[in-house]
């Protein structure tokens, strides 16, 4: 039965989408071998446009096979297919036979209006929304070895879907103050999950740590926030053994459409193009040194 992980901040441009899909296609395309699913819950859409086309983003909405689908049909008493929305043309590493996603839209922003609609007409929401992913995940859960989602950077009633229906979750943080205020916020919401029931007996989500990214090696005041999470506030964030830092590049590789050149200084490049060989040719030639030279070891 798959592990179920959620990627969360409160705060936008932590490099959580980008972290999940690179860990998602390290798992399923490096030696690791495993069978993964990526679940965009974010109407920013990043992971989706990483990981698919614009055609079959476009397919899947007309076959009603999104994230929004999945819960609007909830909202309506309605059966939604997971096994049949899970679409595996996805990734731009060539070869893909262990990674799959479920991807999300822009109308998963309509959601809440939508919710509010219903309110105003004097409908009722006959379902438990918070576990409307956790009731359809069990229905794949043997499918995978890993099942990672993305979360919307906010305390939302999608953000705590994620909760409802994960093992672990995980904080990436910069070394900024916004950045590193979230977590509290995230363990204060899932005590509060827990004190209600249904809620208190079956939520098991534990934290499995932060990851210190975009650390910006040329600035003193981030690498001293950088190396005060490894050392005096270890016991909060819990970090992972190294942090990530600045690579720009590795933000343009996080579009499925985008065009590839040796100008992007990715090694072995001499041609343009939108595919990878593997998940080396797409991500090792610039993420070599996690914690870099000039940083003390904390």
């Amino acid at each position: 039965m798959a592990k179920v992980v959620s990627f969360i901040n409160l705060k936008g441009g932590v490099g959580k989408t980008t972290l999940a899909l690179a860990i998602g296609e390290t798992l399923a395309f490096s030696w690791l071998d495993r069978r993964v699913l990526l679940i965009d819950l974010d109407a920013q859409t990043n992971l989706s446009h990483a990981l698919v086309s614009q055609d079959t983003r476009s397919r899947l909405t007309s076959e009603k096979k999104t994230v929004y689908h999945m819960f609007r049909a909830a909202l309506g008493g309605q059966r939604w297919d997971m096994k049949a929305a899970i679409t595996g043309d996805c990734t731009n590493i060539q070869g893909n036979s262990r990674l799959r996603a479920l991807v999300c839209t822009e109308e998963l922003g309509q959601l809440d209006e939508d919710i509010l609609n219903m309110l105003e007409e004097g409908k009722k929401i006959g379902i438990d929304f918070r576990r409307i992913l956790k009731d359809h995940v069990a229905v794949i859960q043997d499918d995978f070895d890993w099942i990672i989602i993305d979360c919307p950077p906010s305390l939302s009633t999608l953000t705590s879907n994620a909760i409802v229906a994960s093992d672990y979750f995980v904080v990436p943080v910069i070394p900024e103050y916004l950045s590193l205020q979230g977590l509290t916020m995230i363990q204060q919401r899932i005590a509060q999950l827990k004190n209600r029931l249904p809620y208190g007996t079956e939520l098991k989500i534990d934290f499995a740590g932060s990851i210190v990214n975009k650390v910006d090696v040329r600035r003193s005041d981030a690498v001293a926030r950088a190396e005060d999470i490894y050392s005096q506030q270890r016991g909060v964030f819990a970090p992972l053994e190294t942090w990530l830092g600045d690579w720009k590049p590795l933000y343009t590789v996080s579009n499925y459409n985008q065009m590839i050149s040796y100008h992007d200084h990715l090694s072995d490049y001499r041609f343009q193009s939108t595919k990878f060989l593997n998940v080396w040719d797409k991500y090792d030639s610039f993420v070599k040194t996690p914690r870099q030279a000039g940083a003390r070891q904390g």
